[in-house]
C-alpha cells in the first residue's frame, strides 16, 4: 500500500510509530518497517518528514524515567534514520504523559517541562501537539490531559500553555 501512495502523493510523512516499550501492542516500530520496505522493494520507503508518537515508558514511569526514554526514543530514531541515508524533519504527532499515578497531573507538568527543555536542543524535532486536549468517554483514565471536562486548565494544561 505504501508503494501506491508513494506514486500517488506528492509529499507525505512516514507512518506514525511509537517505540515498542509504550505500545507493546505493535509488533514493529519504524525502523523496522522501513528495514522490511527495502527488503521487499530494495529501496527504502520515501516521505519528506517522520511522524512518531509518544507516550513515556508506561502507566508507571517517573517524568524523568519518561524523559530519559524520549532522549533514547529520539536519538535512536535519529540515528537510526542517518544510517538509511534520511535527512528529514521529525513530527511527534501525539505526545503525552500516560500516568497512573494519584498525582499524575503534578508529574505530566513536570514531565512537560523537562522534556520540552530537552526537545528545544534537538534541532530535527519541528512539531509537537499533545495527544489528550480534554477528557472523552473514551479515554482511559491513565491519559493526562489539558483541560477538565469542564474546560479549565489541569497543571498539565498551564505546563503545556507556558512554553
Amino acid at each position: 500500500a505504501w508503494r501506491e501512495f508513494e506514486q500517488t502523493f506528492e509529499r507525505f510523512s512516514s507512518p506514525a510509530m511509537c517505540p515498542k516499550h509504550s505500545c507493546p501492542y505493535l509488533s514493529y516500530y519504524l525502523l523496522d518497517w522501513i528495514d522490511a520496505y527495502h527488503t521487499q522493494y530494495g529501496e527504502y520507503p520515501h516521505f519528506d518528514v517522520v511522524a512518531l508518537h509518544f507516550y513515556g515508558t508506561d502507566a508507571k514511569g517517573t517524568p524523568a524515567q519518561n524523559v530519559a526514554a524520549l532522549q533514547t526514543y529520539i536519538d535512536s530514531i535519529t540515528s537510526g534514520l542517518a544510517a538509511r541515508g534520511y535527512d528529514v524533519p521529525l513530527w511527534i504527532t501525539e505526545f503525552g504523559y500516560w500516568s497512573q499515578a494519584y498525582d499524575r497531573y503534578t508529574q505530566a507538568a513536570e514531565f512537560i517541562n523537562l522534556s520540552i527543555g530537552y526537545l528545544r536542543t534537538q534541532p530535527q524535532v519541528r512539531f509537537v501537539c499533545w495527544f489528550g486536549v480534554r477528557p472523552s468517554s473514551g479515554f482511559p483514565d491513565y491519559v493526562v490531559t489539558l483541560y477538565t471536562a469542564a474546560g479549565n486548565l489541569t497543571t498539565a494544561g498551564a505546563a503545556w500553555g507556558a512554553w
